[in-house]
């Protein structure tokens, strides 16, 4: 974003190199959500190793030594250790005596254990989750899961729109030890499972030994073989969503130009994303990928980053609209406020696209959504003024009250708005000090705004001097009155001149008009030369202003002049005679022949017309 005093204001344009530059940056960025969808603290079937059980757990009521087994079948979690150890070493004769093979027929058990013992691994490796540290290290095994003593779950697969155990069973050997072995009935449903979750087009493509290669190498605890289903599954995303952006390209350039254009620019591109993954999503069967990927599928992760990134946009093009405005109208002083409700509204939206992440992978989020409420209202306590005057802030932006530039009155105080902050307005008073104070303390305050103003009241007060003739005085109203049609900046509809009474020194002329101004400047310029206008009919009239004092003659002075006061009234017994004496109001044919003229500013002036003119 431009940070120039007055940015322009940029069209939303979404550049179609970006959102392809965009799209193959996807795997890097769903290879991360993929890791960070994992539950924390939780191993998985994959990359899990035989570890050696040093130690057993025992309760304090049972206290039962671990059976010397050299396979190490002793407890549950030593058990599955040792199970998947041998099956990552290839050893399937060997991982298949772990397995309760009491239901397959004796003769049979040398071909099908091995057999049974390679798809087991596959399908747990593939589709299930296990936590080794939840499996029990007791010979008895856990007493609190519910499961009756001799049993313990080893894992759960999704299965016919459920969950179905993968268990274990401690079963006894013929030389009388108690171990534990993957159940009987377990066993049994293995050839199901694994007809359901195999990999077939790897079998079709690659050697038995090849696919067991690459299902036991783990690179960053996801095996080589869900790696190549990843980055095959994201270029297939990538190239069907590059298609898209190109064709959406083309038709989004045929909309004429305009908001509804912007819109579509700036939402387009997360739309297409979300539609092609929502897409793939129902077309690829869930059985046949891995459980990681199931997990990203089950939290929705891509739909909601892309719909976080989609509202993102939206924000963005409503603030790029909302600046637009505020340059038009005011400037832009509320530019920051704009950008301080673009930032919330994102933070909002990281939260909100967080929360949902989690509830759809099975978290409880009553505990989190409480704590932010809890966090809410201890920020929102402790910053209790800040947010009144933020609050404020907006209802002046809003409202339209004051603006950058306006002259106003607060209080007893005038002085012109500099800015209006977050947190403070800036006033620069007329003797150039700057005015700060909370937005909250002047929204409250009665605020008088000389800037909204479309014209400006001129109003002054005459006082005529007691010697003034009723005939002088007369002549005084006539041509005030004829000043103020003439006169181009005064507004005579509603001009008045009135002789309103007698003084304590002088005869009162009030008079009323408004100028058609609002520049204070110019209505002072406007304001001199009616004063000065005024001045000539007073003297023309023989007469002059009464000073608010008494005048003591210590001579005879010159007293009024007889000359000019002879002529006014002379000039009054006219009127009187010809009926043209409008005293308190002018016809429409005279009002029509005075208007405008009078030539202002005065000829010969340097800003008036010529002598000439």
């Amino acid at each position: 974003m431009n940070s120039t005093r007055f940015p322009v204001v940029r069209t939303i344009q979404v550049r179609l190199s970006n959102a392809s530059l965009w799209a193959w940056k996807t795997p890097a960025l769903l290879a991360l959500a993929l890791l960070v969808s994992r539950p924390c603290g939780s191993g998985t079937a994959q990359g899990a190793t035989a570890q050696p059980t040093a130690a057993v757990e025992t309760t304090a009521s049972q206290n039962v030594p671990v059976p010397d087994d050299p396979l190490e079948r002793g407890t549950p979690r030593s058990s599955v250790e040792k199970f998947f150890g041998s099956a990552q070493e290839g050893d399937f004769v060997r991982a298949a005596r772990y397995l309760d093979l009491s239901r397959v027929a004796e003769d049979k058990r040398g071909t099908e254990g091995p057999r049974l013992a390679r798809e087991l691994w596959i399908v747990l490796e593939r589709k299930a989750r296990i936590d080794f540290s939840s499996l029990s290290a007791n010979p008895l095994g856990e007493s609190n899961d519910g499961l009756p003593p001799n049993r313990e779950r080893l894992a759960q697969l999704e299965w016919a729109g459920g969950l179905v155990d993968v268990s274990l069973e401690r079963v006894r050997e013929p030389n009388g030890l108690e171990v534990w072995k993957v159940s009987s009935h377990t066993v049994g449903q293995v050839p199901k499972w694994y007809a359901k979750f195999r990999i077939g087009w790897a079998e079709r493509v690659f050697s038995e030994q090849t696919i067991n290669s690459l299902l036991r190498t783990h690179v960053l605890g996801l095996s080589l073989f869900t790696w190549m289903e990843l980055v095959w599954s994201v270029c297939v995303w990538a190239v069907l969503v590059f298609i898209a952006l190109k064709l959406a390209k083309r038709a989004v350039r045929l909309i004429p130009p305009g908001v509804t254009a912007n819109l579509v620019s700036a939402l387009y591109v997360p739309l297409i994303v979300i539609l092609i993954t929502v897409a793939m999503r129902n077309a690829v069967p869930r059985q046949s990928i891995p459980e990681e990927l199931a997990g990203l599928l089950r939290g929705r992760t891509i739909l909601v980053v892309v719909a976080v990134w989609m509202f993102f946009r939206l924000v963005d093009f409503c603030g790029e609209r909302a600046r637009t405005r505020l340059l038009e109208r005011d400037g832009d002083s509320g530019f920051h406020l704009v950008d301080l409700l673009r930032r919330v509204a994102k933070v909002a939206l990281v939260v909100i696209g967080l929360i949902v992440w989690l509830d759809n992978l099975g978290f409880k989020v009553s505990t989190i959504v409480a704590s932010l409420g809890i966090i809410g209202l201890a920020v929102g306590l402790a910053s209790q003024k800040f947010i009144e005057d933020l609050i404020a802030a907006m209802t002046l932006h809003a409202t339209g009250v004051v603006k950058r530039n306006e002259a106003i009155r607060f209080g007893d105080k005038r002085g012109v708005v500099e800015d209006i902050g977050l947190r403070m307005i800036k006033i620069r008073s007329g003797e150039r000090t700057v005015v700060t104070m909370p937005n909250a303390l002047f929204a409250a305050m009665q605020i008088e705004n000389f800037g909204r103003r479309d014209k400006i009241p001129f109003q002054p007060r005459l006082g005529l001097r007691y010697e003034t003739t009723p005939d002088q005085l007369r002549f005084v109203l006539i041509e005030l009155r004829k000043l103020l049609i003439a006169h181009p900046k005064v507004i005579n509809e509603s001009a008045r001149v009135r002789f309103v009474g007698f003084g304590p020194c002088s005869l009162e002329v009030d008079l009323s008009c408004f100028v058609r101004e609002t520049n204070s400047s110019e209505y002072l310029a406007i304001a001199e030369d009616l004063n000065l206008r005024i001045m000539d009919i007073i003297a023309r009239a023989g007469t002059g202003f009464a000073l608010p004092s008494q005048t003591i003659y210590f001579e005879r002075g010159h007293g009024t002049n007889k000359t000019l006061a002879r002529q006014a009234e002379d000039e009054v017994r006219r009127w009187r005679e010809q009926g043209q004496l409008f005293q308190h109001k002018f016809d429409d044919e005279t009002i029509e022949e005075l208007t405008d003229t009078l030539k202002y500013p005065d000829a010969g002036t340097a800003d008036g017309p010529p002598k000439d003119a």
